[in-house]
């Protein structure tokens, strides 16, 4: 796999990262491919996000490089599959690893700081310690 600091600075919306995401998943190991079609991703999500918006993400990641896609016709249809790129896949591998990092940051905090909540008029008022 590629090193995602290789590849230039990128802005993702959820949206995408969630479709990166979902994408990786399909990987029946670290290197071995998986195609998916756009149904595929919208019967996972059960439907919370359209089939057309689904589509243009993909388009907007094809684009990008970090998925490719294949045509096949299969009885007179057209149906389009896709995969991650290694450029994908080491992006999903770095976000993954970043959420372990902040997620054992988290424990990490929750764990060594100390506060106080005491009740102010209205309200409370937390201090740390």
């Amino acid at each position: 796999m590629a090193d995602a600091n290789e590849f230039p600075e990128l802005l993702l919306n959820k949206k995408q990262i969630l479709i990166l995401r979902i994408l990786r998943s399909f990987y029946s190991d670290k290197d071995e491919v998986e195609m998916v079609t756009a149904k595929d991703i919208y019967d996972l999500l059960s439907g919370s996000i359209s089939l057309s918006y689904i589509t243009r993400v993909l388009k907007q990641l094809e684009k990008l490089g970090l998925v490719e896609s294949e045509e096949e016709h299969v009885d007179g249809e057209k149906i389009k599959y896709y995969s991650l790129t290694e450029h994908g896949a080491a992006i999903v591998d770095a976000l993954e690893k970043l959420a372990l990092e902040i997620k054992r940051l988290n424990e990490a905090i929750l764990k060594k700081v100390r506060f106080k909540v005491i009740k102010s008029g209205s309200g409370y008022k937390i201090t740390f310690e």
